[in-house]
């Protein structure tokens, strides 16, 4: 796994201020997806946290775009499946 001292991985998450409307602060995870190492050691951390807390379930959740990215990422550490959401659909299975 990655040396989680060498990048900084929330550097990588920027705030947009007043997006989409006035008073919340957007935060966007583009330059995080967009680098690879800085994306491998969240994956690595998400990971590294359900080991230390024993956390077994037998799928992992992956709701809309977002989801799919971080669990289909993570089950390649965690060894489960992933059901996807999209809305009010659910994936079951995927």
């Amino acid at each position: 796994m990655t040396d989680q001292n060498q990048i900084n991985w929330q550097d990588y998450i920027l705030d947009i201020a007043d997006y989409p409307k006035p008073g919340v602060n957007f935060k966007d995870i583009t330059p995080l997806v967009g680098h690879a190492d800085a994306f491998k050691t969240v994956i690595e951390l998400l990971a590294k946290i359900c080991e230390k807390d024993d956390i077994r379930p037998e799928q992992l959740a992956c709701p809309e775009a977002r989801g799919f990215m971080f669990g289909s990422a993570l089950w390649i550490y965690v060894r489960l499946g992933i059901g996807v959401s999209s809305g009010d659909r659910i994936f079951a299975g995927a």
